[in-house]
């Protein structure tokens, strides 16, 4: 009886130590920083953080991985060289073999396919509401800072004329973040933006949370279960 309550009274408290890390992870926020320059190569430096305790950051060129550091509590842990590298190239391999060995194999029709034709799971109120879910994540995720460079210019000043007038019809609601300059002299192409904001993991929980107990989704749901079980 005696081991029976030390070992509910353990299990308790892991318990409430697995919630409060939860609580924990949903309420801090993770900071994201992009960068991006496109000229004749191009390179992309990004910094995700999450509460500027734990985090990745690195430094990505057109020709080769420069640099990926791990952050654990200020302290960087910089990944072994042509660690992404050796994982790509198996990953290529990997899926060289799958297209080699599905040659001459006669594709059968998907499961997950049949099911959808089973029954009738998309209709128009499915719709809207994933559509109204899907604003408001992409809402969360907007970032705050968003600035972008962009100069560009062909060898006949003419087309660049031209063009810069198209460009700028769909630009103009984004003009305070996008600044457009056209060369009329020189044939180029380069573009300098950032990307800068955070993302409440909690926000996104809840409203997923809120979207999936929404009595349309789940009937849905129950729908797509019970056509599983028969099929």
């Amino acid at each position: 009886m005696l081991f029976l309550y030390i070992f509910l009274k353990i299990l308790l408290k892991l318990l409430l130590a697995l919630l409060a890390a939860i609580a924990i992870f949903l309420l801090i926020p993770f900071f994201y920083e992009i960068r991006i320059m496109v000229s004749s190569k191009w390179s992309c430096f990004f910094k995700i953080e999450w509460g500027k305790a734990i985090g990745i950051k690195g430094d990505i060129k057109s020709d080769n991985i420069k640099d990926i550091n791990i952050i654990f509590f200020n302290k960087i842990v910089q990944l072994p060289s042509g660690f992404k590298t050796k994982r790509c190239k198996k990953a290529e391999l990997k899926q060289k073999e799958i297209e080699e060995s599905g040659k001459g194999v006669k594709k059968s029709k998907s499961p997950l396919k049949t099911k959808f034709e089973n029954i009738k799971l998309v209709d128009k109120e499915l719709i809207i509401l994933l559509l109204k879910y899907i604003k408001k994540v992409l809402i969360i995720l907007k970032p705050e800072v968003v600035n972008f460079d962009i100069k560009y210019g062909f060898d006949d000043p003419f087309v660049t004329g031209i063009s810069s007038g198209f460009i700028y019809s769909f630009v103009y609601p984004f003009q305070n973040s996008i600044d457009i300059e056209p060369c009329f002299d020189v044939e180029v192409f380069a573009i300098d933006g950032e990307v800068i904001g955070i993302i409440s993991v909690g926000k996104i929980f809840i409203e997923t949370l809120l979207f999936l107990l929404n009595k349309h989704i789940i009937k849905k749901l129950i729908s797509f279960k019970k056509s599983e079980t028969f099929n």
